[in-house]
């Protein structure tokens, strides 16, 4: 039996995303797959982040969790 993993992704994407949960892809590095990403993140380009390396991502871990919790979230990142 032969799994196609796109489409397999695709269904847990769209059954999570009924049940609420907000789909964020990160890109890190120079060969980003921008397509790949906003796909992940079920065409949203505002759920698409990209950064070169991860020190960057490092720094834009509490902006990422802030943005994507709007004041559900309980978890705060000390970095």
């Amino acid at each position: 039996m032969r799994i196609y993993w796109p489409t397999l992704l695709y269904g847990f994407l769209l059954n999570s995303q009924e049940k609420g949960v907000k789909i964020i892809a990160v890109g890190v590095g120079d060969n980003i797959k921008v397509e790949e990403l906003k796909t992940i993140a079920m065409g949203k380009d505002e759920n698409v982040i990209k950064v070169h390396d991860f020190d960057k991502l490092f720094y834009q871990l509490q902006d990422i969790i802030d943005s994507s919790c709007q004041s559900k979230c309980k978890w705060h990142f000390k970095g």
